[in-house]
C-alpha cells in the first residue's frame, strides 16, 4: 500500500502542478492502533508555482481526494495556508509535522517548519485544543460496560493510561462525535487534567508536559 500511496502522490503533483513538501499518515495508523478495516489518512503540505501566488484572487488552498474505493483519504493544505495556521499554533498541523509515518518529504522544509513550529508554539492554544476532547473521552470511558459505544475507546484509553509512552506525548485519541453520546451528556473532567493533556503529541514534543 505504501508504494500505491506514493504513486497517488506523484500523480497528484502532475495533475495539480504542485510540489508536495510533506505527505504523512494521521489517525489510527499514526497513533499505533489501526483496526483491520482502517483507511489511510494521508495529509499533505504542498506548494504551487510562483505565479499561483501572484494572482489577485486567491484560489482554492486545499485538496480533498478519496482513492482506492475510499480506502485512501488524501487531503492537505497549500504552503501559505499551512504557514498561516502555524502562526496560530494549529495543533493538527503540528501533529502532522511530527507524524511517525512519512510517505514523502523535503528534508530542508521539515527542518525549517519544525523550527518555525517551536517559535510559534502556544501552550495555551494547544491546551484548549485538547481539553475539548476531555469531557467526551471521559464520558466514553465512564459509559456502562454493556454500551456498544464504549468499546474500543475504553480499551485504548485505559491501556494508554498504563503505558509510560503516554507521558511522553507520543499519542493522541480521535474524539467521538457528539451525536454518539446524547444519553450521557458531558461528564465531569478528571481532577488531574494533565493526564488527558499528556496524550497530545504537540505538547509532548516541545516538553511542556
Amino acid at each position: 500500500m505504501n508504494q500505491k500511496i506514493k504513486t497517488y502522490l506523484t500523480n497528484l503533483e502532475t495533475e495539480y502542478n504542485i510540489k508536495i513538501l510533506l505527505a504523512c499518515e494521521t489517525g489510527s495508523r499514526a497513533w499505533g492502533f489501526p483496526s483491520p478495516d482502517s483507511d489511510y489518512d494521508v495529509r499533505i503540505i504542498y506548494v504551487h508555482k510562483h505565479d499561483w501566488y501572484l494572482s489577485l484572487n486567491e484560489a482554492k488552498d486545499h485538496l480533498n481526494l478519496m482513492m482506492d474505493d475510499d480506502l485512501v483519504d488524501i487531503s492537505g493544505w497549500d504552503l501559505r495556508k499551512s504557514l498561516r495556521l502555524l502562526a496560530k499554533s494549529n495543533a493538527p498541523l503540528i501533529e502532522r509535522i511530527q507524524s511517525p509515518i512519512v510517505y514523502q518529504q523535503e528534508c530542508d522544509f521539515i527542518a525549517q517548519i519544525t523550527e518555525l513550529a517551536q517559535a510559534c508554539y502556544s501552550r495555551i492554544s494547544s491546551v484548549h485544543h485538547y481539553l475539548v476532547w476531555c469531557p467526551i473521552l471521559q464520558c466514553a470511558i465512564s459509559a456502562p460496560r454493556n454500551d456498544p459505544m464504549q468499546g474500543v475507546i475504553r480499551r485504548q484509553w485505559l491501556a494508554l493510561s498504563k503505558d509510560e509512552n503516554a507521558a511522553k506525548g507520543c499519542l493522541s485519541v480521535r474524539p467521538l462525535e457528539s451525536t454518539q453520546i446524547p444519553q450521557y451528556g458531558v461528564a465531569a473532567l478528571d481532577k488531574d487534567r494533565s493526564h488527558c493533556l499528556r496524550t497530545a503529541p504537540c505538547l509532548g514534543k516541545f516538553g511542556y508536559f
